[in-house]
């Protein structure tokens, strides 16, 4: 017993004497067992167990990130400074930190990144350096980073890549640049490639050599789509295209192009995007069954027509044609069952008017999540369907703060969720009087007939469309009178409350003889015992 106390005494001993002091962390920032997050203010002083440090909007900015502030990161496996001022990343001060396998550089304002910045940087799998005005990547800038997994350039003012790519690259991001061309890639392990938005002008088969490749995004300002690059044979397992035009240019696609997608959809091909793009008519989407989502965003169809049934698509559960009116109407006027598979619907700036609820359940009646923001709405009885599915929890409008009504004009700019749609004026209908019903009521062995009104809160007439005076969300209150009531209901109900009235006082005459003939009986049998 002695033996175990002395035991237990050393070990509390011999662990506060090997304990460091935990590091008080400034207001600014958050942090747990592993991980320092900082939202303004400097850099702290970190405890070695930390692994990861971000730090947002640094208050002094850093202008550049040098070996002094690097060596005391030299535990780190992520780092990220988000808005901290960088101008420069001093060559070789990176290298300083032999574990990182994360970095995130963004919102910052470095013109170059020199070919010794990521020196010794052995282990790193993910660069991030988005939005940063970028200008020149020096040659050789990533040539050892052999581990490089995961490389996104995007939003900086590049007008060209260095030569020398990753090769085990998995993702490579260069979308909203000045690109003027691009480097022969041969990244036999790419599997996500987006080069949108950029100055390139055309893209050779020949300069891609990525059979991996599943997700691909292409377009520009100037870009011209060849009709031997978008292929089965160039790009066998792609799942997701997207082919995004301009609204200085839209990107014409043709029969050709419209063949080799419709063959990758039957392969590999279950998401496609065309944003500002033109095509002849639907047949684009002839031979598209297997597709799972479908983004035709600011398209123009050079020839609008109804749907025909062999177009059917009933695999797609994304269907978005947002800023696509001819599509709109054409997918409006087409018969039904084409889109039995919707349940994402997005059809924001259509100028469409109407989405009444004999639409949905022709075209998409499956549908769970709705976007119709940015219509000139006309809201009436035929749109009430959506706020009632809404509180039912059976749809999920999207955007509903730009989903607003424009006519009638008493409704001008009110949400439609908010907006009295369809208002309860009651109204009794014009009937005879072989019409009412009559009930029974039978008591004593008498009945009495009196007529029965039929309940005119459940009769809601459908309003014209914004030719009432009144706003629908006020109703004039003179509503809910019954109006042009016929005099033979008026006589028929007051002759049957008379008769109940009747009827009643009766009653109440013959159960008060009752008790007073009672009463004096008693009182006669009482005087009879007393006197006897």
């Amino acid at each position: 017993m002695l033996q175990t106390v002395i035991t237990i005494l050393v070990s509390v001993v011999l662990t506060s004497g090997n304990s460091n002091p935990s590091i008080e962390y400034p207001h600014e920032c958050k942090h747990d067992d592993f991980t320092v997050l900082c939202e303004g203010g400097k850099i702290p002083k970190l405890e070695q167990k930390i692994t990861t440090f971000q730090l947002k909007n640094a208050n002094p900015s850093i202008p550049e990130l040098s070996h002094s502030i690097t060596r005391l990161l030299d535990h780190l496996v992520s780092l990220q400074f988000y808005s901290a001022g960088l101008t420069t990343l001093q060559p070789g001060a990176l290298g300083l930190i032999p574990y990182l396998e994360d970095l995130h550089i963004e919102n910052n304002d470095i013109k170059v990144i020199n070919k010794d910045t990521f020196a010794s940087c052995s282990k790193l799998q993910i660069l991030f350096l988005e939005n940063n005005n970028i200008k020149v990547i020096q040659e050789g800038a990533f040539a050892t980073l052999h581990g490089l997994q995961n490389l996104s350039l995007s939003h900086n003012s590049l007008h060209s890549l260095p030569s020398t790519i990753p090769r085990h690259l998995r993702h490579l991001s260069v979308h909203h640049n000045l690109l003027q061309e691009i480097p022969h890639l041969s990244l036999h392990n790419l599997t996500f490639l987006s080069l949108c938005h950029n100055s390139i002008k055309s893209i050779e088969p020949q300069q891609i050599d990525a059979k991996s490749m599943k997700e691909l995004c292409l377009g520009g300002l100037s870009f011209k789509l060849t009709n031997n690059l978008i292929t089965q044979e160039n790009f066998p397992v792609l799942e997701s295209l997207a082919l995004r035009g301009t609204s200085q240019n839209t990107m014409d696609i043709d029969d050709t192009i419209t063949r080799n997608i419709q063959i990758m959809s039957v392969a590999s091909l279950r998401e496609v995007e065309f944003h500002f793009c033109s095509f002849g008519s639907t047949k684009i989407f002839s031979g598209m069954s297997s597709l799972h989502t479908l983004r035709t965003t600011n398209v123009t169809m050079f020839e609008v027509r109804t749907v025909r049934r062999q177009f059917k698509l009933p695999s797609i559960i994304v269907l978005d044609i947002s800023g696509s009116s001819s599509l709109a109407l054409t997918l409006l006027n087409s018969p039904s069952s084409l889109f039995a598979g919707v349940k994402v619907l997005h059809m924001s700036g259509c100028s469409i008017t109407t989405f009444s609820k004999s639409m949905q359940e022709r075209i998409v009646p499956n549908i769970t999540r709705l976007d119709l923001s940015h219509n000139p709405l006309t809201c009436n009885c035929e749109l009430s369907w959506i706020p009632d599915h809404v509180r039912d929890g059976k749809l999920t409008l999207e955007n509903e703060e730009y989903t607003i009504c424009a006519n009638p004009s008493h409704l001008s700019n009110i949400p439609l969720l908010t907006a009295t749609l369809c208002p309860n004026v009651n109204v009794l209908p014009t009937t005879t009087v072989q019409d009412l019903t009559l009930n029974t009521l039978s008591s004593a062995g008498t009945t009495v007939k009196t007529p029965n009104l039929i309940n005119a809160s459940v009769l809601t007439p459908t309003p014209t469309g914004g030719d009432s005076g009144t706003n629908a969300s006020h109703p004039d209150p003179s509503s809910n009178r019954a109006k042009g009531l016929p005099k033979e209901h008026l006589i028929l109900a007051i002759l049957g409350t008379v008769a109940v009235c009747i009827l009643a006082t009766y009653f109440l005459m013959i159960l008060g003889r009752k008790i007073h003939r009672h009463c004096k009986k008693r009182s006669f049998n009482v005087y009879s015992v007393i006197y006897t």
